[in-house]
């Protein structure tokens, strides 16, 4: 030892996942994350029918809520807008199977 004190102990930081003193925390639109999550589903399951339509009506309506939340100022919007084309997409696309299912059934 040089007889030189020791440095006072570093002060304790933000904890993890928290905000820092004085700011406001991170603004989410949970309904458009919603709307692109089941639009993703809806669409990767167009081929069974009747999952895809309900979750694509789900990813249509939650996508509208979050679209309007996002005019009023939540951020997100572009990300309802890909849930609304999704879930349109995946109700189209169930449609057509049905139609093809039927089609080949009235043979």
């Amino acid at each position: 030892m040089s007889g030189q004190p020791l440095p006072p102990p570093p002060t304790p930081g933000t904890p993890i996942g928290s905000t820092p003193p004085g700011q406001a925390p991170p603004v989410t639109n949970g309904m458009a994350i919603a709307s692109l999550v089941t639009g993703l589903v809806a669409a990767v399951l167009f081929w069974s029918l009747v999952p895809p339509i309900v979750l694509g009506i789900l990813a249509v309506v939650f996508g509208g809520v979050a679209k309007g939340r996002a005019n009023a100022g939540a951020p997100n919007g572009t990300m309802a807008v890909v849930g609304i084309v999704l879930g349109i997409a995946a109700i189209m696309g169930a449609l057509a199977m049905i139609l093809l299912l039927v089609g080949l059934r009235s043979r």
